[in-house]
């Protein structure tokens, strides 16, 4: 019985020693603050970026954020791993996931790093870097009357 003890203990230590590192999360937090006329989604990220741009321009299911990583070592890039978070409930804004990658493929950036959301239903936005540089802010606007 002590000897068995023992092997477990450790075996579960030799894992401890082993184990990889977890990869660091890029989104901290997601948000959803009701504005004026509009609700500005908040992706709070765990390291300083750049804003380069966003596409498309203003309206679609799906919105591409291209940033470039200003502290790399803030997010322990990881090629093969993806993060995926879903955005809170919510009866103002309608459901969306946020999906981050590192992959070169998607910036021409030194440290590329862009976040894809996409949305159940098309939506109007407008996407700018929040002013802690931690943060990317896209605000959903009412669709415009047409007369």
């Amino acid at each position: 019985m002590r000897a068995r003890l023992q092997r477990l203990t450790a075996l579960f230590f030799s894992a401890l020693i082993y184990a990889a590192p977890a990869a660091a999360e890029v989104i901290d937090a997601i948000t959803l603050e009701p504005r004026e006329g509009h609700i500005r989604i908040g992706l709070h990220l765990t390291g300083p970026v750049r804003y380069l741009r966003h596409a498309p321009a203003e309206r679609g299911e799906m919105v591409v954020v291209l940033l470039e990583a200003l502290q790399p070592e803030a997010f322990d890039p990881r090629p093969q791993v993806e993060e995926v978070k879903r955005g809170p409930k919510s009866k103002l804004v309608p459901r969306f996931t946020a999906r981050v990658s590192f992959d070169p493929a998607c910036s021409p950036a030194a440290r590329p790093l862009c976040i894809t959301l996409r949305f159940d239903q098309p939506v109007r936005y407008r996407v700018r870097l929040g002013p802690d540089r931690r943060s990317v802010l896209v605000e959903l606007l009412p669709e415009e009357r047409v007369p």
